[in-house]
Protein backbone atom coordinates (compact mmCIF):
# COMPACT_ATOMS: atom_id res chain seq x y z
CA UNK A 1 0.00 0.00 0.00
CA UNK A 2 1.41 3.39 -0.97
CA UNK A 3 1.79 6.38 1.30
CA UNK A 4 -0.87 9.03 0.73
CA UNK A 5 0.62 12.13 -0.94
CA UNK A 6 -1.28 14.29 1.58
CA UNK A 7 0.57 12.57 4.41
CA UNK A 8 3.91 13.37 2.77
CA UNK A 9 2.91 17.03 2.38
CA UNK A 10 1.98 17.13 6.08
CA UNK A 11 5.30 15.50 7.00
CA UNK A 12 7.11 18.15 4.99
CA UNK A 13 5.35 20.73 7.19
CA UNK A 14 6.53 18.90 10.36
CA UNK A 15 2.95 18.06 11.37
CA UNK A 16 3.29 15.94 14.55
CA UNK A 17 0.02 14.07 14.01
CA UNK A 18 1.22 13.15 10.49
CA UNK A 19 4.50 11.93 12.01
CA UNK A 20 2.64 9.64 14.43
CA UNK A 21 0.41 8.34 11.63
CA UNK A 22 3.39 7.79 9.33
CA UNK A 23 5.31 5.95 12.05
CA UNK A 24 2.43 3.65 12.98
CA UNK A 25 1.54 2.90 9.35
CA UNK A 26 5.11 2.28 8.13
CA UNK A 27 6.80 0.66 11.13
CA UNK A 28 5.95 -2.96 10.32
CA UNK A 29 6.87 -2.47 6.64
CA UNK A 30 10.31 -0.98 7.38
CA UNK A 31 11.03 -3.39 10.24
CA UNK A 32 10.15 -6.37 8.01
CA UNK A 33 12.70 -5.24 5.41
CA UNK A 34 15.41 -4.73 8.03
CA UNK A 35 14.61 -8.02 9.78
CA UNK A 36 14.68 -9.90 6.48
CA UNK A 37 18.25 -8.75 5.87
CA UNK A 38 19.59 -8.57 9.44
CA UNK A 39 17.42 -11.10 11.23
CA UNK A 40 14.88 -10.23 13.89
CA UNK A 41 16.54 -8.57 16.81
CA UNK A 42 17.95 -5.36 18.19
CA UNK A 43 19.95 -4.52 15.05
CA UNK A 44 16.84 -4.64 12.84
CA UNK A 45 14.80 -2.67 15.38
CA UNK A 46 17.44 0.03 15.76
CA UNK A 47 17.90 0.33 12.03
CA UNK A 48 14.15 0.55 11.38
CA UNK A 49 13.96 3.40 13.90
CA UNK A 50 16.89 5.15 12.18
CA UNK A 51 15.33 4.76 8.71
CA UNK A 52 11.93 6.08 9.75
CA UNK A 53 13.44 8.98 11.69
CA UNK A 54 15.79 9.94 8.87
CA UNK A 55 12.98 9.78 6.35
CA UNK A 56 10.59 11.90 8.43
CA UNK A 57 13.04 14.59 9.49
CA UNK A 58 15.59 14.73 6.68
CA UNK A 59 14.66 13.04 3.42
CA UNK A 60 10.97 13.92 3.22
CA UNK A 61 11.86 17.58 2.68
CA UNK A 62 13.80 16.79 -0.50
CA UNK A 63 11.18 14.41 -1.89
CA UNK A 64 10.05 15.91 -5.20
CA UNK A 65 7.31 13.38 -5.96
CA UNK A 66 5.23 12.25 -2.96
CA UNK A 67 4.03 9.20 -4.92
CA UNK A 68 7.58 7.78 -4.79
CA UNK A 69 7.79 7.92 -0.99
CA UNK A 70 7.13 4.19 -0.43
CA UNK A 71 9.78 3.15 -2.96
CA UNK A 72 12.27 5.61 -1.47
CA UNK A 73 11.55 4.35 2.05
CA UNK A 74 12.10 0.76 0.89
CA UNK A 75 15.36 1.72 -0.83
CA UNK A 76 16.60 3.43 2.34
CA UNK A 77 15.76 0.38 4.45
CA UNK A 78 17.43 -2.07 2.06
CA UNK A 79 20.60 -0.03 1.57
CA UNK A 80 21.09 0.71 5.25
CA UNK A 81 20.38 -2.90 6.21
CA UNK A 82 22.90 -4.21 3.71
CA UNK A 83 25.48 -1.72 4.95
CA UNK A 84 24.78 -2.74 8.56
CA UNK A 85 25.11 -6.43 7.66
CA UNK A 86 28.44 -5.71 5.96
CA UNK A 87 29.65 -3.82 9.05
CA UNK A 88 28.57 -6.68 11.30
CA UNK A 89 30.39 -9.22 9.13
CA UNK A 90 33.57 -7.13 9.15
CA UNK A 91 33.37 -6.84 12.96
CA UNK A 92 33.00 -10.62 13.32
CA UNK A 93 35.86 -11.19 10.88
CA UNK A 94 38.07 -8.79 12.82
CA UNK A 95 37.26 -10.66 16.01
CA UNK A 96 38.34 -13.84 14.21
CA UNK A 97 41.58 -12.12 13.17
CA UNK A 98 42.24 -11.18 16.78
CA UNK A 99 41.62 -14.74 17.96
CA UNK A 100 43.81 -16.12 15.19
CA UNK A 101 46.64 -13.73 16.00
CA UNK A 102 46.38 -14.35 19.74
CA UNK A 103 46.36 -18.12 19.28
CA UNK A 104 49.68 -17.79 17.46
CA UNK A 105 51.12 -15.78 20.34
CA UNK A 106 52.92 -17.96 22.86
CA UNK A 107 53.32 -15.72 25.89
CA UNK A 108 51.02 -13.20 27.60
CA UNK A 109 53.38 -10.46 26.40
CA UNK A 110 52.99 -11.64 22.79
CA UNK A 111 49.21 -11.69 23.22
CA UNK A 112 49.24 -8.13 24.58
CA UNK A 113 51.34 -6.99 21.62
CA UNK A 114 48.89 -8.68 19.24
CA UNK A 115 45.91 -6.94 20.85
CA UNK A 116 47.69 -3.60 20.62
CA UNK A 117 48.44 -4.15 16.92
CA UNK A 118 44.86 -5.06 15.94
CA UNK A 119 43.61 -1.49 15.23
CA UNK A 120 46.66 -0.91 13.05
CA UNK A 121 46.09 -4.19 11.20
CA UNK A 122 42.42 -3.28 10.64
CA UNK A 123 43.49 0.02 9.07
CA UNK A 124 46.06 -1.69 6.88
CA UNK A 125 43.52 -4.29 5.74
CA UNK A 126 41.15 -1.52 4.68
CA UNK A 127 43.85 -0.25 2.28
CA UNK A 128 43.73 -3.50 0.30
CA UNK A 129 41.32 -3.96 -2.58
CA UNK A 130 38.03 -5.65 -1.64
CA UNK A 131 39.12 -8.72 -3.60
CA UNK A 132 42.44 -8.92 -1.74
CA UNK A 133 40.70 -8.45 1.62
CA UNK A 134 38.32 -11.30 0.80
CA UNK A 135 41.14 -13.64 -0.22
CA UNK A 136 43.21 -12.83 2.89
CA UNK A 137 40.21 -13.42 5.14
CA UNK A 138 39.31 -16.70 3.43
CA UNK A 139 42.90 -17.86 3.74
CA UNK A 140 43.57 -16.80 7.33
CA UNK A 141 40.22 -16.71 9.14
CA UNK A 142 38.51 -19.54 7.29
CA UNK A 143 41.67 -21.62 6.85
CA UNK A 144 41.01 -22.23 3.15
CA UNK A 145 43.82 -23.28 0.86
CA UNK A 146 44.66 -21.54 -2.41
CA UNK A 147 42.95 -24.29 -4.45
CA UNK A 148 39.66 -23.94 -2.57
CA UNK A 149 39.72 -20.11 -2.73
CA UNK A 150 40.47 -20.22 -6.47
CA UNK A 151 37.63 -22.66 -7.01
CA UNK A 152 35.26 -20.54 -4.94
CA UNK A 153 36.13 -17.30 -6.77
CA UNK A 154 36.48 -18.85 -10.21
CA UNK A 155 40.12 -17.87 -10.75
CA UNK A 156 43.41 -19.75 -10.98
CA UNK A 157 45.29 -20.90 -7.89
CA UNK A 158 48.37 -19.09 -9.22
CA UNK A 159 46.41 -15.84 -9.19
CA UNK A 160 45.37 -16.48 -5.58
CA UNK A 161 48.95 -17.29 -4.58
CA UNK A 162 50.27 -14.08 -6.17
CA UNK A 163 47.47 -12.01 -4.65
CA UNK A 164 48.13 -13.37 -1.16
CA UNK A 165 51.88 -12.80 -1.50
CA UNK A 166 51.42 -9.24 -2.77
CA UNK A 167 48.76 -8.47 -0.14
CA UNK A 168 50.88 -9.77 2.73
CA UNK A 169 53.79 -7.65 1.50
CA UNK A 170 51.52 -4.57 1.43
CA UNK A 171 50.26 -5.38 4.93
CA UNK A 172 53.84 -5.76 6.21
CA UNK A 173 54.88 -2.41 4.71
CA UNK A 174 51.78 -0.72 6.12
CA UNK A 175 52.38 -2.15 9.59
CA UNK A 176 55.99 -0.91 9.49
CA UNK A 177 55.03 2.67 8.56
CA UNK A 178 55.61 5.18 11.37
CA UNK A 179 52.46 6.08 13.27
CA UNK A 180 51.56 9.76 12.73
CA UNK A 181 52.25 11.82 15.81
CA UNK A 182 54.82 9.42 17.24
CA UNK A 183 58.44 10.43 17.01
CA UNK A 184 61.15 7.93 16.18
CA UNK A 185 63.49 6.78 18.92
CA UNK A 186 66.44 9.06 19.22
CA UNK A 187 64.64 12.12 17.91
CA UNK A 188 64.87 15.04 20.27
CA UNK A 189 62.02 17.39 21.05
Amino acid sequence: MSIAPELIVRLQKNDQEAQRLFWSSQWSYVFAICAHILGKGAAATDLAVDVLTAFMFDYVHGLAHPATAKAYLRLMAVRRSLQKRKEQRVFVELQNWETLVEEGARTPEDQALCRAAMPRLEGCLSRLSPNAQQVIRLSYTQGMGNNRIAELLGVSKQYIGKLIKKSLERLRRCMEEPIPGEGRKGEGS
